[in-house]
C-alpha cells in the first residue's frame, strides 16, 4: 500500500514540475567570429537576466535552449558585445574590435 501511495505522490509531484516548466524553448546555435571570419574561441554567450548561458568552441560555434523570442548576449574581451534574438540558426555573429582611445600613445 505505501508504494501505491508513493506512486500516486510521484506521479503527481511530476505533473506539477511538467506544468511549471517552461512552455517553448528554443533550441539555439550559430558561430562567433571576428571581422576577417576567423573564429573567437571563448565567446560568452548569455541570456541576460537568467542563468543560461554557453561558450564557443574552438571553431567559434555554439548551441543552447533558450526561451522563444529571448535575446541572446554574446560578449568576448577586447570586441564590443552584440545581442540578437534565440531563434534556431543565428547565423554568423561578427563582433568587432574595441577602440580603447584612453590607452593610445602620444
Amino acid at each position: 500500500m505505501k508504494r501505491l501511495i508513493l506512486l500516486g505522490v510521484a506521479i503527481c509531484m511530476s505533473c506539477v514540475l511538467a506544468l511549471a516548466a517552461p512552455d517553448k524553448v528554443s533550441n539555439c546555435y550559430g558561430r562567433v567570429v571576428d571581422e576577417q571570419g576567423e573564429p573567437l574561441i571563448g565567446a560568452m554567450v548569455t541570456v541576460p537576466g537568467t542563468r543560461i548561458g554557453t561558450t564557443t568552441d574552438i571553431d567559434g560555434n555554439f548551441q543552447l535552449k533558450a526561451p522563444v523570442d529571448a535575446v541572446i548576449k554574446v560578449t568576448y574581451v577586447g570586441y564590443t558585445s552584440d545581442e540578437k534574438r534565440a531563434r534556431g540558426n543565428v547565423g554568423d555573429i561578427v563582433l568587432k574590435p574595441e577602440v580603447n582611445t584612453s590607452m593610445m600613445w602620444l
